[in-house]
């Protein structure tokens, strides 16, 4: 009796064991979601330094310095590595400096810093403590110039690749500001309110083509390498993806906003791991936008609908648990609101651009006001659209050659910035 209640024993703990190394080599083997380690901004929506109001973009400088788009305020924000208020600088306007709806920032090679001025169809250029530097574009079709632009990206050549949302296409631009090349297509796959780029480090583009709910992988010619993402919210499935990350490791991040999450994929579009969901806990999301890479394993993402900027930390397949996160402000819980949040914009000044500012699908950043066009409408702003003798005619992968007088018309403010 006494060897038969031992045997028991024995085949319980070995059974307890085994079970304890099977999920051991289960988590050292899968990936595991990031883990928040703070949270930038205040409790809920504020005007106040170190508040913020719907940010919609948040990028990372050499030194670990982040910069928040704070979209409903206007303005930048400038934060330290450990999450400090250093400078802020914008406000409301068409002037220098001012913003309408600005969506998204990116750091250029040289450090300096450019903006997406999305209402003022324009790009702003800053040096790292928010001098202004010059602006590049104005409202029309024309090559140099932008409807609604929004997402920046660089290769590794310094160039600089913009989504130009409202007018379905990217344009490059050379260090002087001057139009290399324009993409309207890759291949026969149309460019839909394209919102993201990123570029790999073979040159490859990657596109958050936001109107279709999907991504396309494409050299810079507009040849299609690969295309993935259909309407949903399975894996691989998207609603409104606004941005799209390369890792300095190579995986492709994805923010599909619709669905509060981040999705995470092979170069090849092969799906790996999903982070969030709804809510306003650390870890979860409301309408996401722009993601960005800091030292350290760190992902940024603008937590547009918590008015926050989140730093998760990544932790690799070896890691058990966690690094210990900082303290995190207490948010409150409030019922999660039944429409998108939006931004009131200011009116333009006299004299300003007055097109409609950005695209917007069931969700949008930072909606006009007025309103604005559904993915897959993007109508031209009145009177911006060339006759049709003057537009490029694509070649066939859907580039446009740009003419030999490249450069974007002057706009009213500094001409176009050197970067």
């Amino acid at each position: 009796m006494h060897n038969t209640r031992l045997l028991v024993w024995v085949l319980i703990l070995v059974g307890v064991l085994g079970g304890a190394v099977a999920a051991v080599l289960y988590l050292t083997q899968h990936e595991l979601p990031p883990s928040t380690e703070r949270v930038v901004g205040a409790a809920a929506r504020g005007n106040l330094p170190g508040e913020l109001a719907e940010p919609a973009g948040v990028a990372v400088d050499p030194s670990g310095n982040s910069y928040a788009v704070d979209t409903g305020n206007q303005r930048i924000q400038r934060f330290d590595a450990e999450g400090g208020l250093i400078d802020v600088w914008g406000g409301p306007g068409a002037d220098r400096s001012q913003f309408r709806e600005p969506l998204r920032i990116e750091v250029a090679p040289d450090g300096t810093l450019w903006v997406a001025d999305t209402g003022n169809d324009r790009l702003q250029h800053f040096d790292s403590r928010g001098g202004f530097l010059g602006e590049l574009g104005s409202l029309g079709s024309q090559p140099g110039q932008f409807a609604g632009p929004i997402g920046m990206a660089f290769d590794k050549s310094g160039e600089m690749w913009v989504a130009d949302t409202r007018n379905n296409r990217l344009q490059l631009f050379g260090s002087q500001g001057n139009v290399l090349k324009i993409l309207d297509r890759a291949d026969q796959v149309p460019f839909v309110e394209p919102w993201g780029v990123a570029v790999d480090s073979l040159g490859n583009l990657y596109v958050a083509n936001t109107g279709a709910h999907q991504i396309l992988k494409l050299t810079p010619d507009g040849e299609l390498l690969k295309k993935w993402g259909l309407p949903g919210k399975g894996e691989g499935e998207f609603r409104h993806p606004t941005d799209v990350l390369v890792t300095s490791d190579g995986s492709i991040l994805v923010v599909d906003s619709g669905n509060n999450r981040i999705q995470k994929f092979t170069q090849q579009g092969d799906f790996e791991a999903e982070w969030g969901q709804t809510g306003v806990a650390p870890g979860q999301f409301q309408k996401p936008q722009q993601i960005a890479e800091g030292p350290g394993d760190r992902i940024l993402v603008a937590d547009s609908g918590n008015h926050r900027i989140q730093v998760l930390r990544i932790r690799r397949p070896s890691q058990l648990f966690a690094p210990s996160p900082e303290a995190l402000p207490n948010r409150p819980e409030v019922p999660l609101p039944q429409e998108t949040p939006t931004v009131q914009v200011t009116p333009a000044a006299e004299g300003s651009p007055t097109g409609e500012a950005s695209p917007s699908g069931e969700r949008s950043p930072a909606p006009s006001s007025a309103g604005s066009p559904t993915p897959g409408t993007s109508p031209s702003p009145a009177g911006a659209s060339p006759s049709p003798a003057a537009s490029p005619t694509p070649s066939e992968h859907g580039v446009i050659p740009a003419p030999q007088d490249a450069s974007p018309e002057p706009s009213p403010e500094p001409s176009a910035a050197r970067f």
